[in-house]
């Protein structure tokens, strides 16, 4: 919560910022956060009973979970002047500016099937640039599912997460054993520019 008026009876919200299909601008509002640590770097609150939610490293629509897979990058570029900022190593280094993650889906209200796949509960995905891609030159900003797989195939990042779960839907990344309670406020094929 960025500003709170009683009398006027409002509140300003921070909402933060991510990637989905390789477009910028999925908003999204953080409200709680099952793990300390990743409370404070997504601005949530701490919720650990969320993590009781199944299922860790499912993410496919004929998986019986609440939860759908994201991925935030824990040592991408620090410097805001570089375009290509992102991760949890830039947000701490920026004064808790977005750490920029990639996101699957936006929601899709006109789907009412089980099929949707969309839900505002995130399975978090920690990936980290290998050290053979930080010498190599090739940290960037990731910006789309497609982007992390081919990335995490090509063995230039890898899951931050050694013991959880592969998630086909992500490649076989990770799952953190983080739920996160994040509603998407506005997506890229809902922001007109």
């Amino acid at each position: 919560m960025k500003a709170l008026d009683l009398k006027a009876r409002t509140v300003t919200l921070s909402l933060l910022d991510g990637f989905q299909d390789g477009k910028q601008y999925f908003y999204h509002l953080e409200t709680d956060v099952s793990a300390d640590l990743p409370a404070v770097l997504e601005q949530g609150v701490y919720a650990p009973k969320l993590a009781l939610i199944p299922e860790f490293g499912k993410s496919d629509a004929k998986d019986k979970s609440a939860l759908l897979g994201f991925s935030p990058v824990v040592n991408g570029i620090t410097d805001v002047n570089n375009a290509e900022f992102q991760g949890f190593a830039a947000s701490l280094a920026n004064g808790g500016i977005d750490p920029i993650n990639v996101f699957p889906i936006g929601p899709d209200n006109s789907n009412a099937s089980l099929d949707n796949n969309y839900s505002p509960l995130w399975d978090a995905h920690v990936v980290a640039w290998t050290e053979e891609a930080i010498k190599e030159g090739k940290v960037r900003r990731i910006k789309s599912v497609k982007d992390l797989k081919e990335l995490f195939a090509a063995k230039l990042i890898t899951s931050a997460a050694a013991d959880g779960p592969p998630n086909s839907f992500l490649g076989g990344i990770r799952a953190f054993k983080v739920t996160i309670n994040c509603p998407v406020i506005a997506h890229p094929k809902s922001v007109k520019r």
